[in-house]
């Protein structure tokens, strides 16, 4: 899988809703995360961990309606810890760069291999990639799939219901049940 910085770390909208404590429990939580990152030297989720958490705690909590009420104590905590994500951030960046273009290189030359048939398995050796047939699915009951759910009356979904809890097998499921 390829990684993409900008759909990992997303910007997260508020939701007024939830109370604001739960966010700061997520903020929490992600650094406690990073702390395990950061102690298996997992240099690219311990980066997505801290972006994360500085994108949490700068762009989604100020702009939560409970955000002004909260204690001043509180903000000052989450600021200071947020500078020094912000500091570590900075010192990992070379080395997450490094490491994100060392996967998606090898990203890559898997995707290559796996386009040309030919895929390593995981004592290293390669093999030709099966070429499956193709399924022959049977054509649909008939029934026009298309069909707007306005145009249905309303019983009708209810005795269809009913009429699914209550019908006999498919003849899939028989097949299966053979086996």
């Amino acid at each position: 899988m390829k990684i993409d910085l900008n759909k990992i770390a997303r910007k997260v909208e508020v939701d007024s809703r939830i109370p604001l404590r739960y966010y700061y429990r997520i903020a929490d939580n992600l650094l406690r995360q990073a702390t395990v990152y950061r102690d298996e030297r997992n240099v690219v989720d311990l980066y997505i961990m801290l972006l994360r958490f500085s994108s949490l705690v700068s762009e989604t909590i100020p702009f939560h309606r409970e955000y002004h009420s909260c204690l001043l104590k509180e903000k000052a905590s989450y600021r200071k810890r947020l500078l020094s994500v912000l500091e570590e951030l900075e010192s990992l960046k070379p080395e997450f760069n490094r490491r994100v273009e060392e996967l998606n290189r090898g990203y890559s030359s898997v995707q290559i291999r796996e386009l040309d048939g030919v895929e390593e398995n995981s004592y290293g050796s390669q093999s030709s990639s099966p070429q499956w047939p193709s399924v022959n699915r049977s054509p649909s009951s008939g029934r026009n799939v298309a069909q707007p759910t306005s145009m249905v009356p309303q019983s009708s979904w209810k005795n269809n219901d009913a009429q699914a809890l209550y019908s006999s097998p498919s003849p899939l499921e028989n097949q299966l049940h053979n086996l």
